[in-house]
Parts: structure tokens; sequence; C-alpha cells
């Protein structure tokens, strides 16, 4: 959403967006469990009507224009509820031309990359991400 809204404000340049496990479409989650009543008590705080779901600022897989954006890196765990997102935006984002990489790891959940002191391939994921943002930094 940051760097939709610097591309059509003329800037700030960003050198690399990053996005571990991203929720990039707000959806009415199911409240079946504690987990999806969580999800929608989280929905009704950050959005203020009905719609609001679609506003690129919310969900920016609903931006209409997806090109001219920097260098994306998306990760997320195989696990993840939200890998498919991460799996669609990715997409978005290549077919309109922006250079995106996408890493999933194996056997990982939602936001395994803050779990260092539990999970080890959180280390893995994070060396990944320091890695795009070294080769951004270097190039800018």
């Amino acid at each position: 959403m940051v760097s939709i809204l610097a591309r059509d404000a003329g800037g700030p340049a960003l050198a690399q967006v990053v996005m571990c496990c991203p929720l990039t479409h707000i959806w009415e989650p199911p409240q079946d469990t504690d987990g999806g009543r969580l999800a929608a008590w989280f929905r009704r705080l950050y959005l203020r009507s009905d719609g609001d779901e679609f506003d690129f600022r919310a969900s920016p897989h609903h931006a209409p224009d997806g090109s001219r954006l920097p260098p994306t890196l998306i990760v997320t765990g195989e696990y993840d509820p939200l890998k498919p997102q991460g799996v669609a935006y990715a997409a978005k984002l290549g077919t309109a031309g922006v250079d995106v990489g996408y890493a999933e790891f194996p056997g990982m959940i939602h936001n395994f990359t803050c779990m260092g002191g539990a999970i080890d391939m959180a280390g893995a994921g994070l060396d990944r991400v320091a890695a795009a943002l070294r080769r951004a930094f270097a190039e800018a």
C-alpha cells in the first residue's frame, strides 16, 4: 500500500518492498473459530464501512494499477492461510512488469519469520529478506 501511495504521489522512491505473509485482500473471515472471530474483530477496527475491503489501502490486491512499483519480495509459509494471497499478489505484480520474487518456506506457518527463538526456519526466511534488502540498497 505504501509503495502504491509513493508511486502515485511521485515519491519518495522506494528501493525494495518486503512482504512477509501478506494480507493483500481483507475479506470477511468465517467467524466459527476463535481465529475467525479475532480476524473479524480486527477487520471491524480497520475498516470504516462496507466496501472498504476493496480500497487498495486496505487490500492492495485491488489497486487498479500494479505497475511501476519497486522490486518486491513476498515470503510465505507452506501452511500460512494467507499464502494464496501472497501467491496471487506476486502474480499480479509480475504481470504488471514489477520485479517480484516469491519465496515459500516448506512446513512453515503464518508469521514464521517472527519466531526465531522457536523455529529454525525463521532464520532462513530472514536471510532471504536480508539478501533482498542488501542487494536493493547496494544498487540504490
